[in-house]
């Protein structure tokens, strides 16, 4: 029975997503995106409370 149920749920959520996924991704967020990796990560933010500084 759990066979039957994944077949099912697999079967729609292909056809509901794949067109979606297999959708290219537009030029703008692509360049985004590799813009990113070829990057360091930024310094986290660290926002003070009214307390003092949050990780004291």
């Amino acid at each position: 029975m759990p066979d039957s149920f994944d077949r099912w749920l697999d079967e729609g959520l292909h056809k509901l997503y794949d067109d979606v996924v297999n959708a290219p991704l537009p030029a703008a967020l692509l360049a985004l995106i590799e813009g990113q990796r070829d990057s360091t990560p930024p310094e986290p933010v660290v926002t003070p409370t009214d307390e003092g500084h949050p990780c004291e």
